[in-house]
């Protein structure tokens, strides 16, 4: 094993967690080698320090007076115009905002028929060659005459 395998070990190895094959490895390992002879007993130094250390214990209430504490910071918060679920005012505004764009803009389907119009004329007129383009204009002109002359009969 290389000194990286037997770093993250070395935990494992001063709890006595290893199997007996590993654990004769890990101390073949830190017989020879200094540098991890070193990180082990730095190892076991903090953990000597952490066993030192005094144990406070907590009061039994503890958890209840914390939670009784976050209830009523909760409670004290101010809402909004009387509502405290602000995402529903969000969706609310939301909402009202849609149904005024509705109301305001209003698609008129005329418009859309006559832009498709437009561009189906566009196209079938790009596909005929210029004497047919210019015999359908003479057609047009026709019928709109015949139009006009009818419009001023009935006047």
């Amino acid at each position: 094993m290389n000194c990286k395998d037997i770093k993250l070990l070395l935990s494992a190895y001063q709890d006595n967690e290893l199997d007996a094959i590993i654990n004769k490895e890990v101390s073949e390992h830190l017989s020879i080698c200094e540098n991890c002879q070193r990180e082990f007993n730095n190892l076991k130094e903090l953990n000597n320090r952490l066993m030192k250390l005094e144990t406070h214990h907590l009061p039994l209430n503890f958890s209840s007076n914390i939670m009784s504490e976050i209830k009523a910071k909760h409670s004290n918060k101010k809402s909004f115009g009387g509502i405290r679920n602000v995402s529903f005012l969000y969706s609310f505004v939301f909402l009202l905002f849609i149904i005024i764009g509705m109301i305001f803009i209003q698609v008129k389907p005329d418009s859309i028929n006559n832009k498709i119009t437009k561009q189906n004329d566009t196209y079938m007129t790009s596909l005929l060659s210029s004497e047919q383009q210019l015999g359908l204009l003479d057609i047009q002109d026709n019928i709109m005459g015949i139009v006009e002359d009818e419009v001023s009969y009935e006047d």
